[in-house]
């Protein structure tokens, strides 16, 4: 089978959205499809924008979309011509998405496709779908990794007045309607996805969970304990995670317990977070790692005792963070600093691998702090949070089935 996979972010950039799907091409590349890739080149920040292993295996099957930027004129009369392409809005992308569907039907006049894929965000890739599928009748999977543009929760929200947000459901229905079918890495997102579009009850939807880096390109992390437990956070602590109650409770906890802890940050300081590390006084147990290539971050992980995932306080957990993968194939244990009720706190409980606890409540947070820090001083932590049965779920045959399941049913 012959697959087009279009996506608005794809190594060699490394960061979160570009691994995720690096990963998932690597894995049905192993299970025997034949896959290109259309994607852009990016400009923004990234943890490393040259092609290195793992993913130089995949430079001959992509293709990056570029173009200059032009003159104010040029840009309007090009946007413009977007709109129409897409009868659509404006939104972010659209110039892309109207050369990524010329450079795939281009390609598909060549050597025709049998399916295409889109992956989400930005929302912008499902247009390149929409319309691909429209013209040459190829069965169009949309995936929605994050919830679309209009549809974020607190304190996510873009905050769209009614004429634009009416207007922008009117395109993601029109996508909505022209899939053969959707993906979802979580239930709970699915779920977020049909309460505010219940036309979707009606479509053929899939949950089908971020993968795991196929085995044959893992490299195993030899593991020391040492004298102090090492918590990692791979990524940048942003603002809307809001790390204050944690740090807070990680202040406290130190104080009163005593314990020799040392949380470590893959990623880099920003001035509102230094001002709490300063505020809680944890300066001798905060350490910034900085960026690292998406290889490299794995390796290190494996190294340290506990892997942290702090979210943002919602009401409803609906997002599967990509990098539980990570943690997962790392056999690491987790801890997930999350809302009490959701994705991270619902798979943890149910797989083991980790402590889900309440990202509000500052006792719930010293508690996860108090059951790891036991386990590591018992030399038992390992054996009471072992991720293997969640790696399980995220593993390459176990998704790469699901979408061969998902295939065979189009």
């Amino acid at each position: 089978m012959r697959i087009l996979f279009i996506a608005y972010a794809f190594p060699p950039y490394a960061f979160s959205e570009s691994i995720c799907n690096g990963k998932l091409v690597l894995c049905l590349k192993r299970a025997g499809y034949e896959i290109d890739v259309i994607s852009r080149k990016s400009d923004g920040p990234n943890y490393a924008s040259e092609w290195v292993f793992p993913w130089k295996e995949l430079q001959s099957h992509t293709r990056e979309i570029s173009y200059r930027h032009g003159g104010k004129v040029s840009q309007l009369l090009d946007v413009l011509a977007s709109e129409i392409t897409f009868a659509t809005l404006p939104m972010g992308g659209l110039r892309w998405a109207r050369r990524a569907l010329d450079q795939a039907l281009a390609q598909h006049r060549r050597t025709p496709y049998d399916l295409i894929l889109t992956r989400s965000p930005n929302d912008v890739a499902h247009l390149v779908g929409r319309e691909f599928s429209k013209k040459t009748g190829v069965h169009w999977i949309a995936n929605w990794n994050d919830p679309a543009d209009s549809i974020w929760p607190e304190p996510y929200a873009h905050h769209y007045n009614k004429a634009k947000e009416s207007l922008y459901n009117v395109t993601l229905c029109s996508c909505f309607s022209h899939a053969a079918a959707h993906t979802f890495p979580s239930p709970e997102l699915m779920e977020h996805f049909i309460a505010h579009f219940p036309k979707l009850k009606g479509k053929l939807c899939e949950v089908i969970p971020h993968v795991c880096l196929p085995k044959d390109l893992l490299r195993p992390t030899p593991y020391t304990k040492g004298s102090v437990m090492r918590i990692c956070h791979a990524g940048n602590l942003s603002q809307e995670r809001d790390p204050e109650l944690l740090l807070e409770a990680l202040k406290e906890y130190i104080s009163t317990k005593g314990a020799a802890i040392q949380l470590l940050i893959m990623g880099v300081k920003t001035p509102s977070l230094d001002s709490l590390i300063q505020r809680y006084e944890l300066e001798e147990h905060i350490d910034f790692i900085g960026a690292l290539p998406y290889i490299e971050a794995q390796e290190k992980l494996g190294k340290f005792d506990v892997l942290l995932l702090l979210e943002a306080k919602m009401g409803h957990g609906i997002f599967f963070a990509s990098k539980l993968t990570d943690y997962a194939q790392s056999a690491r244990p987790i801890l997930a600093v999350s809302p009490s009720r959701g994705y991270a706190e619902r798979i943890l409980s149910t797989y083991g691998g980790g402590i889900a606890v309440d990202n509000t409540d500052k006792k719930s947070i010293l508690t996860g702090f108090d059951r790891m820090y036991t386990a590591w001083k018992n030399g038992n932590l390992l054996d009471l949070y072992t991720p293997c049965k969640l790696y399980s779920l995220y593993e390459e045959g176990a998704v790469t089935r699901l979408y061969q399941n998902l295939f065979n049913r189009l």
